[in-house]
């Protein structure tokens, strides 16, 4: 289980209030929908083999809820080809029956030939372009390989999280063709800098997919001290061959800022790698998913040369998943899953599972331990 547990009592008002205002607003929009996904899994999870004798963390059998939401969307029909549109998300913990306030996509916008544009706090193009690298509904749950593409050596540094502040530009598709245009203005000036610039551009030509984004997010101050810029380029590339189908990607992921103190600080970069290979056959009703992905060593450069860039443990920083996922639908809607997985960390790799990992706190996290988990469970779409 993951999240922030928050009092009941709101957010059951909040949902009630939500479902009241999209109630009324269905009289007066031309369209407006109700949707959610409910997805809850059992697992059995461990990370055994830490370089630091005692740092084992034994199995632990849990119930986990794997990004379930609600969510309520509308559009308006403004005539000459444009609409209004808006969206209200929220995240909730089933296996604890909490939630939160609207902490997923929420934003209102405009669409038409030109486009669309959307302004609140969105999936940016890098974000939406994650769930492309493998082949699991909604890349949730521990089977999917997220972790290792989009941390530094484990450390997440934000760039794979909604951002807020946000107005994304998505222009028309020509020819299977679309581009995307992304900014995050700084509201935290004059203490930090913290704007963020991304773009996206994909192409859909049966029987190929491809996605490229970047991204570059300022004064984060997670890894290089500020003035900093996290930064990010990734590439995903689909094929469909009948019922099989293949995913390949490639993530360069980077923060340049200060590093080191005192008479020792200076300018530098750490940056890493990483490749995989997904793929998915189904036969009938039964889905079967493999994929495997690698993070290299990191590389450090300038004044990066402490911590976990120093000479003595960036060689051993790498670390592989596999993971294997048998689907079985019910429905066009609800779905059966089992899956195995596990990371293989170098005796100086952190990485865990992105969506609920085996140790959430990265300070506490014990390098050279290997997650591991298998599970089954239910996935159910309204």
């Amino acid at each position: 289980m993951i999240g922030t547990t928050r009092d009941t009592t709101f957010i059951r008002s909040a949902m009630a209030c939500a479902l009241a205002a999209a109630g009324m607003a269905a009289h007066a929009q031309s369209n407006v929908t109700i949707y959610g996904i409910i997805d809850s899994t059992v697992e059995a999870a461990s990370a055994k083999g830490a370089t630091a004798a005692g740092k084992d963390v034994p199995q632990l059998w849990r119930e986990n809820s794997n990004s379930s939401l609600i969510g309520f969307k509308g559009t308006e029909d403004l005539g000459g080809g444009m609409s209004a549109m808006f969206q209200i998300e929220y995240g909730l913990n089933v296996d604890q029956g909490t939630g939160g306030a609207p902490n997923r996509d929420t934003f209102v916008g405009l669409a038409g030939g030109f486009g669309s544009v959307k302004m609140g706090f969105l999936t940016s193009p890098m974000r939406g372009l994650g769930g492309k690298l493998n082949w699991i509904p909604g890349s949730t749950s521990i089977a999917n390989n997220i972790g290792i593409f989009t941390t530094l050596n484990g450390q997440a540094l934000g760039l794979n999280s909604r951002i807020p502040n946000a107005v994304i530009y998505n222009s028309p598709k020509v020819s299977g063709f679309e581009g995307a245009l992304m900014y995050s203005f700084a509201e935290s000036k004059p203490a930090k800098n913290d704007s963020a610039f991304g773009l996206g551009l994909t192409m859909d030509r049966d029987p190929f997919w491809v996605g490229y984004a970047y991204e570059a997010r300022k004064d984060r101050g997670v890894l290089a001290a500020m003035p900093s810029t996290d930064w990010e380029h990734r590439l995903a590339v689909r094929y469909t061959w009948g019922d099989t189908k293949f995913s390949l990607g490639f993530d360069r992921h980077g923060s340049d800022g200060t590093y080191g103190t005192g008479a020792g600080a200076g300018n530098g970069t750490t940056q890493r790698d990483a490749f995989g290979l997904a793929v998915s056959h189904t036969v009938g009703l039964h889905e079967f998913i493999g994929h495997v992905v690698r993070a290299n060593n990191l590389k450090c450069s300038g004044a990066a040369t402490t911590g976990q860039c120093a000479a003595a443990n960036v060689s051993e920083t790498n670390a592989s998943q596999w993971a294997l996922v048998y689907h079985y639908w019910l429905s066009k809607r609800t779905m059966l899953q089992a899956f195995a997985t596990r990371i293989t960390n170098a005796r100086n790799a952190k990485y865990d599972f992105d969506v609920n990992p085996v140790t959430a706190d990265y300070a506490t996290r014990p390098a050279g331990a290997d997650p591991t988990g298998v599970g089954f469970g239910i996935r159910h779409a309204f």
